[in-house]
């Protein structure tokens, strides 16, 4: 039994080894093949689950300094749900070495830093499996108080413009314009107002500069266009206000003048600088005059651009040879008359503070309703000039639900008889703001920002009375508000001129908290004085205002480099 016992297992023993070399042979024969094909498959998968796809850097990195921040800045990466910053006080920062702030998007406010102190980041975009692209190149800025003059601008803070239409002379339509700046789509910075020509008239300009604040001269050629299209005895055009519509065309308002009147007028630009011969019937631009029937004098203060492209202007119509009356004009944006507006395409008012003198239109705007807000003055029985604030329909009808009437009206801010709104805005809330001056009692100016409920009530909640200004902070006795506009903060920017111990005007930039106290973290007093900007120790004043894509604080104006001449000057403050 016991051989058969070890027969039987040597036979077993041969049997498996025959069955292992059949394995390799069917191995051999291309079923493992099979068997490798789906081990690499596999392999590969794994692989692939694990590769860290590559975002782009982020583009167009930038820091605006501010007071003890930055405000960082990059343009979307496709393919990004956040980024990631890396910084450092030192040069050269790298996602090892430096701080990392992660899940931030922009702009991202870096808060909390020391003033004077140079702060280096790189950014990167990271994905929804949490993977970081490529970084950024390196960028920098230097926290400090918001309210210095940027240097990059120009090399100085501030450019000057002379003798662009022919003789010597530039400046913005002081008195008149509350808008005349703005920024466009790519930052360039556009700004009208008029120059002096070989015979002394002035001429309609509008300027295009680059953000560096050097002239663009893709623009026309030259980086500005000048329009004299009046005749008659007074040849004068200007420009007191421009915009830009959603196709980047330009639009200037103000006036020219012809048989010796004034025509309201609009012209409106392509965005390299020539005529939109598409506007009017292939003219470019367009003159309206006798709104209030007294075939006298028209002319545009400001311009705005409703949400379906129609052009709004407001400024003045004469009703007589002694008396003007505010206006406003609808346009189509083709350049026609919108006869839908008021039923004739404008609407004139005389006597809104009860008397007979003159009412003028300054400013204009929308409220987020698309309700048209205008700004301006008005003479009361006693010819004292009130300040006037009306709401109009969007048919152009004067709203009854706003102060009872369509208008508010305001007397005596300053302690004196005299009160004028040059700019208006409406806050995010529908609150309405103004900017301009009243008298005080010994009948300087002091200026003074407004704030009104939607309703046309005084906003109480704003400096308890509903009104704030300022008196004398250049050292004189008048102040003036010329324009507003609010910041990314919506904190309230005013652009004026101040008077100094000499009488000259300074440029003046004020800057409140939306409460209607002066925001001290402006300048560290909240507000800022240049003067001399052209070197003519005379009036430097500033007339319109404009925030950037930035951030950074725009203004235009004028200042004299000579006893009699006067040089336009844009600003730029951090």
């Amino acid at each position: 039994m016991r051989q058969y016992y070890y027969m039987i297992k040597k036979l077993v023993g041969v049997s498996f080894l025959v069955m292992l070399a059949l394995w390799g042979i069917f191995l051999l024969a291309g079923c493992g093949e099979g068997v490798e094909e789906t081990m690499t498959t596999t392999t590969t998968a794994s692989t692939s689950s694990t590769t860290t796809t590559t975002l782009a850097a982020p583009a167009n990195v930038s820091a605006l300094a501010s007071t003890l921040q930055n405000i960082i800045t990059w343009e979307a990466v496709t393919g990004a749900v956040s980024y990631n910053l890396y910084w450092s006080t030192t040069t050269g920062v790298t996602t090892v070495g430096g701080t990392k702030i992660s899940g931030v998007s922009s702009p991202y406010t870096h808060a909390g830093l020391v003033n004077g102190l140079t702060h280096y980041y790189i950014a990167d975009a990271v994905d929804a499996a949490s993977n970081e692209g490529a970084v950024s190149t390196q960028f920098s800025a230097q926290p400090q108080n918001a309210g210095t003059l940027d240097t990059s601008f120009n090399s100085q803070g501030w450019l000057l413009r002379n003798t662009d239409a022919g003789a010597d002379g530039c400046a913005t339509n002081a008195g008149f314009n509350t808008n005349a700046i703005v920024t466009d789509s790519a930052g360039k910075i556009l700004v009208t107002g008029f120059g002096l020509n070989s015979n002394g008239d002035k001429d309609m300009v509008l300027w295009r500069f680059n953000a560096d604040g050097t002239m663009d001269t893709t623009f026309n050629g030259t980086g500005y266009v000048v329009s004299n299209i009046s005749d008659g005895a007074n040849k004068d055009d200007a420009g007191n206000a421009v915009a830009i519509d959603s196709s980047e065309r330009i639009l200037v308002a103000g006036y020219l003048h012809s048989g010796g009147i004034s025509y309201m007028t609009i012209w409106r630009y392509n965005s390299n600088g020539t005529l939109d011969t598409s506007f009017n019937s292939g003219q470019g631009w367009l003159t309206r005059n006798n709104a209030a029937g007294g075939n006298g004098d028209d002319q545009a203060n400001s311009i705005a651009i409703d949400g379906s492209g129609k052009i709004l202007a407001a400024g003045t119509s004469a009703f007589s040879p002694t008396d003007l009356d505010m206006a406003v004009w609808r346009f189509n944006s083709d350049g026609s008359l919108d006869t839908t507006f008021n039923s004739v395409g404008s609407y004139t008012q005389s006597g809104a503070a009860g008397g007979t003198g003159d009412d003028y239109a300054f400013g204009i705007a929308l409220d987020p309703t698309g309700r048209i807000l205008v700004t301006g003055s008005s003479k009361d029985g006693a010819s004292h000039s009130n300040l006037v604030v009306w709401r109009f329909k969007s048919d152009g009808t004067p709203d009854a639900t706003f102060g009872g009437s369509g208008w508010a009206l305001k007397l005596g801010s300053a302690g004196g008889l005299g009160d004028r709104g040059y700019s208006i805005i409406s806050d995010p809330d529908g609150k309405i703001v103004v900017a301009g001056f009243a008298l005080k009692s010994n009948g300087r100016q002091a200026m003074i920002v407004w704030r009104y409920n939607p309703d046309g009530s005084p906003d109480t909640t704003f400096s308890g009375t509903g009104y704030n200004g300022t008196g004398n902070i250049g050292g004189g006795d008048t102040d003036l508000g010329q324009a507003l506009i609010l910041d990314r903060a919506g904190k309230i920017m005013v652009v004026g001129g101040s008077s100094d111990t000499s009488a000259n005007l300074e440029l003046a930039i004020w800057r409140f908290n939306t409460d209607g106290t002066l925001d001290t973290s402006f300048n560290g007093q909240g507000w800022l004085l240049h003067n001399n900007a052209a070197g003519g120790n005379k009036d430097t004043m500033g007339t319109a205002i404009n925030i950037d894509p930035y951030g950074r604080i725009i203004a235009a104006g004028y200042s004299y480099h000579d006893a009699t001449h006067t040089s336009l000057v844009v600003w730029r403050y951090k």
